[in-house]
């Protein structure tokens, strides 16, 4: 007999599940997968064995697609994987249930795609306000070294990925001051951007 599946994920153990959860006792499913990041630990442990539990007939349920894949190519082999053996996948926020033709795919690939497309403009717009707030003075950062760079901006890109900041100090061993301090940057940043200033 076909089964219904929800699978949720959070990143941090600063965030829940909640709001996925909601989304999901409507649909009365027969069970939920749920995996919760826990500082740099990245294993989807619930992922893995919902994709080794899932049959033909069966259907799976994400609230977003981020919550499902990391990015393109995993999000496209993700449902790769389940198409060919005859498992289904709604997306909930999107109001989608993917289908494996080509259509099913072309559209997924395009809503993970104009994602990818807008975490990379938030970051090169953030980059540009930091240039014209460096060149006006008005540019709070520290000066960096090389190596202190490479750190913030990994942490900016963090940042930008939606990323908790414990969770960002975690992975990239800088201190919650640190991470706070580059989140204020990028706001600067993104402010100087908004009003136009560049």
């Amino acid at each position: 007999m076909a089964k219904r599946f929800g699978y949720a994920r959070v990143s941090t153990e600063a965030q829940n599940t909640d709001r996925q959860l909601a989304a999901f006792t409507e649909l009365h499913l027969d069970h939920v997968y749920e995996d919760k990041a826990t500082g740099a630990n990245t294993d989807r442990p619930q992922l893995q064995e919902l994709l080794s539990m899932v049959e033909s007939g069966d259907h799976v349920y994400v609230y977003s697609i981020d919550r499902l894949a990391r990015n393109t190519v995993d999000l496209l082999t993700m449902t790769e994987s389940l198409h060919s053996r005859g498992v289904a996948l709604t997306i909930l926020d999107r109001g989608l249930t993917i289908s494996a033709d080509p259509i099913g795919k072309m559209i997924l690939t395009m809503i993970a795609a104009v994602g990818e497309l807008e975490r990379s403009l938030i970051k090169e717009r953030c980059k540009a306000g930091i240039e014209v707030a460096k060149t006006k003075g008005v540019y709070k950062g520290q000066p960096r070294n090389e190596a202190q760079q490479q750190r913030a901006d990994q942490i900016r890109d963090l940042l930008i990925e939606g990323k908790h900041p414990k969770e960002i100090a975690t992975i990239t061993g800088a201190g919650v001051a640190t991470v706070y301090r580059v989140k204020k940057e990028l706001n600067e940043s993104a402010k100087i951007v908004q009003n136009g200033s560049y």
